[in-house]
């Protein structure tokens, strides 16, 4: 079992200070999980109201400069907000400056508000998603120059540089959480997946999983050379009661800043139907009805930590935990402080 953290955090002024003061603490963060032995750190990608980073590959090359060996990983990248030029340029240099660290986590985003900030259209929010996808792994294993002849980006006799360090090309990790025809095409592709194990519909999860699965053998694919990460609200403390007394509010107060967001703009793209609604749902589910045991958070004393992770291994088939921390204006020290604990009594227990 690998373990990863993530940080899809909201800035909260009274509880984060500055925004100097507020990277210093993620990256010291950062330093301490490359001690204790985590195996990456993700940064979500977001446009507004202070939602994680607007450029997660400017952070990630800072938290590679102080440290040595943890996996630097997005989570996501939102590939139709963006020219997939720039991510491949950006990410490829990531890559070679860090070493070879890069963990790509790639997905579509499903905020209307997010489009609208963009001047993207949401109906080609899969298109885009695809044919961007497919353009920066073109980046990034051609060899000389090449043409590109899409729908929403044509390239005439272009020339990349850098190529990544990790040869083909770095590790995608594709999001599917809900939607079988992610997954499908992650399987397809012969990506690794990347899930949300705290979407209050298991049962639809593991499904899509094995509609993951499914796809990877039908085009060739090896089991075993692919990782199913997915992510998990964390919070440890000496005991239940402390856990749930300190972690549970601040993962109440992102579910409920991430409704916000979403009631700033209401789909109108039958593309979102399933995909956006459905987790649009499941967080403001999470923020009204508060701490919910039924298995989608990790938040416990180490006991229940391993608990948790166990049935993890054994529902979803997953080798790669990915925990959001940080989140709903949680104090630094309190972070540092479940880091630590989880550490060293959680992570023993699956090396």
């Amino acid at each position: 079992m690998k373990f990863g953290i993530l940080y899809n955090t909201d800035y909260h002024a009274e509880a984060h200070g500055t925004a100097s003061q507020y990277y210093s603490d993620i990256l010291t963060q950062v330093e301490l999980e490359e001690t204790l032995g985590y195996d990456a750190v993700w940064f979500g990608e977001h446009h507004y109201s202070g939602y994680s980073f607007g450029s997660p590959p400017v952070i990630a090359m800072a938290a590679a400069a102080r440290t040595k060996r943890i996996r630097l990983g997005t989570g996501v990248s939102l590939i139709p907000l963006n020219h997939p030029i720039r991510l491949a340029e950006e990410y490829a240099m990531l890559d070679v400056l860090s070493g070879g660290r890069l963990e790509y986590g790639i997905g579509r985003g499903f905020l209307k508000y997010s489009h609208e900030v963009m001047g993207i259209n949401e109906d080609e929010n899969q298109g885009r998603y695809q044919e961007g996808t497919d353009l920066i792994v073109k980046c990034w294993t051609a060899n000389g120059p090449f043409d590109y002849d899409g729908k929403f980006w044509k390239l005439k006799d272009y020339s990349f540089f850098p190529k990544p360090l990790q040869q083909p090309f770095p590790p995608i990790y594709a999001s599917a959480v809900i939607t079988p025809e992610s997954a499908v095409w992650a399987g397809k592709h012969g990506f690794h997946l990347s899930t949300g194990f705290f979407v209050p519909q298991q049962a639809r999860v593991r499904e899509v999983i094995g509609i993951y699965r499914k796809a990877l053998l039908e085009h060739g694919h090896r089991l075993e050379d692919r990782e199913i990460s997915g992510v998990f609200q964390m919070y440890c403390a000496p005991t239940q009661a402390q856990a749930v007394n300190e972690g549970t509010q601040y993962a109440i107060n992102y579910f409920k800043f991430f409704g916000a967001l979403d009631a700033r703009a209401a789909h109108n793209s039958k593309d979102f139907e399933n995909h956006g609604k459905g987790i649009s749902r499941a967080f403001k589910a999470q923020a009204s009805d508060g701490f919910d045991p039924a298995r989608q958070f990790i938040i416990g004393d180490p006991a229940f930590c391993i608990d948790m992770i166990q049935w993890a291994q054994e529902y979803y088939g997953t080798n790669y935990l990915i925990f959001e921390v940080a989140q709903g204006g949680e104090p630094h020290e309190l972070v540092m402080n479940s880091l630590k604990l989880f550490a060293e009594k959680v992570m023993p227990a699956f090396k």
